[in-house]
């Protein structure tokens, strides 16, 4: 009985990670194409614009306070040769650059490591999740430059899909 839940086990793993291995992750990425909006603070809001080129996705992000824009951001989405990973290059209004790269973890979980342009040093572990086809969610471990990843901050954005 023993062995019998142990091949079993071993079979789950397995099974679950070929499963992720089969993320087709451009198909799942098309989750992200829409308008949406969220609410960040008080009479603050994050808007995203988010529609196809080809198999990637471009991004326009626009953060306003009592409906006037303070600061925008522009990016595009596409894959490393292999379609196994997700790449995302941004550009701040400031003229920032950033890159954040991952995968798809299953068919509804997108997890993204954030590097700015001067190098290797990771600044975040973004997650998004999308519970809903008109939801997802953005949540951003945050270390900045520091060298460990205490103490650390963490963001959490929740985006609505905006009615058209």
């Amino acid at each position: 009985m023993l062995s019998l839940f142990f091949l079993f086990s071993i079979s789950l793993s397995v099974s679950s990670q070929s499963d992720q291995k089969d993320l087709d992750q451009a198909k799942l990425a098309k989750q992200f194409i829409g308008n949406w909006v969220s609410e960040i603070g008080t009479d603050t809001i994050a808007f995203m614009e988010i529609g196809h080129s080809g198999k990637g996705l471009y991004f326009h992000l626009e953060w306003k306070a009592k409906g006037e824009t303070y600061s925008t951001a522009r990016s595009v989405l596409g894959f490393t040769e292999n379609y196994e990973s997700v790449v995302l290059y941004s550009i701040w209004q400031e003229g920032i650059v950033g890159k954040d790269i991952g995968k798809f973890v299953s068919p509804k979980k997108l997890v993204m490591e954030r590097f700015l342009s001067e190098g290797n040093h990771s600044i975040s572990i973004n997650e998004i999740e999308f519970p809903t086809p008109d939801t997802w969610t953005w949540t951003s471990k945050w270390r900045g430059m520091e060298t460990t990843w205490e103490p650390l901050r963490t963001l959490k954005w929740i985006f609505t899909k905006v009615k058209e």
